[in-house]
């Protein structure tokens, strides 16, 4: 099933729809942007960037574009922040 979404045009002729639904984006496509991924969990685009840059959610950058795919948006949703190995968030507190 096709979701209809309008659509605006932003300076420099792109088009970028109004009113999306990032989850739906996220079924549609297996993937969403940064931006998009901000909107998902409800914070602001330099805090989605931050947390890229900090290594807190597993990012591919394409083009440009830093992609966010489906299994890294439930992992993050069931897990939270990721927190790799040698992180500041890994080591025990005392």
């Amino acid at each position: 099933m096709m979701v209809a979404e309008a659509t605006s045009v932003k300076a420099g002729g792109d088009s970028m729809p109004s009113e999306i639904n990032p989850l739906a984006v996220l079924a549609g496509k297996g993937w969403v942007s940064l931006s998009q991924f901000s909107r998902i969990i409800s914070v602001s685009y330099p805090t989605a960037l931050r947390m890229k840059n900090d290594g807190r959610v597993r990012v591919i950058t394409v083009g440009g574009i830093h992609r966010i795919y489906a299994d890294e948006v439930e992992r993050f949703f069931k897990e939270g922040n990721f927190k790799g190995e040698g992180s500041k968030d890994s080591s025990p507190s005392s």
